[in-house]
């Protein structure tokens, strides 16, 4: 069934079998039944009422678009997204991507697990029986007070990559920080080179550096190989932040890409096609432009940078032709 069409819960199909059950299937009307019955023959049965509850996405991204859950008979029958028709540009409105209105389906697995299992056989038997709610929280809070006591918080390790993390890891990070404290992971899978690189470049981790909203007050915008409406998670932070920018900031725009993506299309006065793989080689050849030309600003250089030319280069390595400058200009050791 679709997640984005009103759709029956799978108890309802259960219930309703038959010609009448085929008909509902379908999204058959009352009227319609009485066309195929004759007027006055009971239903089979009457679809329970529909309710609307808000919530928003745990899926491990940083959106939390907002969703709304079309619930029926307790269960939920198809998943819609914020929408509002008079919204103008400058009010965003949060609509889940794919994946979050797809929740319905993560919600009806067949792989789910519904209710607590404890482990009553040896490690990887696979015997489990059923066990309370209550049961599983005093057995869980019972075995880490028993590591803690024994073996100190250091023991306790929250392990990264649970699929939900950018939502559930904080609030049960907050409550272990309450009993003492627990062994955290460092870096990710998903933003490990960023993490390590955006201190030296903006002297902060993650959202240090410049953001699309006060990059609308730049000149000049240079995006190689990237389109941020497609390759950043969430439905809210993937595009309204980038649309806000390219459609309201004075700046010339410039996509260096091999393709006519997402973010790009409709401006393609500002699209540079490139051949896969160029792209260093083009900001190689920029730089030397720009430094043959004498349009560097060695002030901002010396005062910000390391490693551009020898003045800027650590005691141990100066001499030895390693500086981005030496690099450029033919002059580092392979002097190519």
């Amino acid at each position: 069934m679709s997640d984005i069409m009103p759709s029956l819960s799978r108890r309802t199909f259960m219930k309703t079998t038959g010609a009448l059950g085929a008909l509902a299937a379908v999204g058959g009307s009352v009227a319609a039944t009485n066309t195929l019955f004759g007027a006055g023959v009971p239903q089979a049965h009457a679809a329970a009422e529909e309710t609307v509850t808000w919530g928003h996405c745990a899926i491990n991204c940083p959106g939390r678009c907002s969703l709304k859950f079309h619930v029926q008979d307790d269960e939920v029958v198809w998943v819609d997204t914020y929408t509002s028709k008079d919204a103008g540009f400058d009010d965003p409105q949060p609509r889940a991507c794919l994946r979050g209105r797809s929740y319905r389906r993560w919600l009806a697995s067949p792989d789910r697990i519904n209710y607590p299992m404890k482990r009553v056989g040896k490690r990887g038997e696979g015997k489990y029986e059923q066990i309370s709610w209550d049961e599983a929280i005093d057995l869980a809070a019972t075995k880490l007070k028993e590591v803690i006591d024994k073996y100190g918080n250091e023991a306790v390790y929250v392990p990264y990559a649970t699929g939900v993390s950018a939502t559930t890891s904080r609030p049960f990070n907050r409550f272990l920080n309450l009993v003492g404290g627990y062994l955290n992971f460092y870096n990710s899978y998903s933003t490990a080179q960023i993490s390590c690189i955006t201190p030296y470049m903006y002297g902060s981790k993650g959202n240090g550096g410049s953001s699309f909203k006060t990059a609308e007050d730049a000149k000049l915008v240079l995006i190689f190989g990237s389109s941020p409406t497609e390759t950043r998670q969430g439905g809210l932070t993937t595009h309204y932040d980038w649309v806000h920018l390219r459609e309201r900031t004075g700046a010339k725009i410039y996509m260096i890409d091999y393709r006519m993506n997402d973010s790009i299309s409709g401006h393609s006065e500002q699209w540079l096609p490139i051949n896969p793989g160029t792209d260093a080689a083009l900001v190689a050849g920029i730089a030397h432009y720009l430094i043959k030309s004498d349009l560097v600003d060695l002030d901002f250089l010396h005062t910000y940078c390391q490693g551009y030319d020898e003045e800027t280069m650590p005691e141990a390595y100066k001499g030895k032709n390693l500086s981005y400058y030496s690099y450029i200009m033919g002059e580092g050791y392979d002097k190519v």
